[in-house]
């Protein structure tokens, strides 16, 4: 039996604006994207592999270690 254990889980996270209203615009497009790939890089053993999205929502692709 081997002395350690690897795990990765991955993510496939759809984040949507309150009722699915198109809010997000060019204008807070690349602000709410930096903010978020910021958040899930200090976040311990997450990995961000993707973030796109349209007006009423956001796809992000992450995995956890």
């Amino acid at each position: 039996m081997s002395n350690s254990v690897y795990s990765e889980i991955h993510f496939h996270i759809t984040w949507h604006t309150k009722f699915s209203l198109p809010i997000i615009n060019e204008r807070i497009e690349d602000r709410l994207y930096r903010y978020l790939t910021h958040k899930i890089l200090e976040t311990p053993g997450a990995r961000l592999h993707a973030i796109s999205g349209i007006e009423t929502h956001v796809h992000i692709g992450v995995s956890l270690q």
